[in-house]
Formats: structure tokens, sequence, C-alpha cells
């Protein structure tokens, strides 16, 4: 019964998170286009938020998928 309680506050966690990543996407999109320079500074910073965003949607999709 634990396990369950656990995955349960992760999916709901990760629900709540979705929504804050696409707006951290947003700057980082723009950034990346427009601030070549910016971006080259902050390389390694923007690839690790990069891979959390990325890292948050995939467990959205997962715990959607066996959702279904």
């Amino acid at each position: 019964m634990k396990k369950r309680k656990w995955y349960w506050r992760l999916e709901i966690l990760t629900d709540r998170l979705v929504p804050l990543a696409v707006l951290l996407l947003l700057p980082i999109i723009i950034i990346e286009l427009f601030f070549h320079q910016t971006a080259d500074t902050y390389h390694t910073i923007i690839s690790i938020t990069d891979y959390t965003i990325l890292a948050i949607f995939i467990l959205d999709l997962i715990f959607k998928y066996l959702r279904i």
C-alpha cells in the first residue's frame, strides 16, 4: 500500500511540474535561438535544465501510458 501512495504522489508531482516545465522551456528556447553568446556562456546550466525538463516530460508520458 505504501508503494502505491508513493507512486500516486510522484504522479501528482509530475502533473504539477509539467506546466512549470513548459514555462521554463520558453526562455531557454528564446536564449538558444536569439542570444548565442549568452547560450554559450551558460551552456552547462541550459543543458542541465533541458535534461531535467525532458525527464519531467518522459515521466509524465510514462504515467499517462500506464494509466490507459
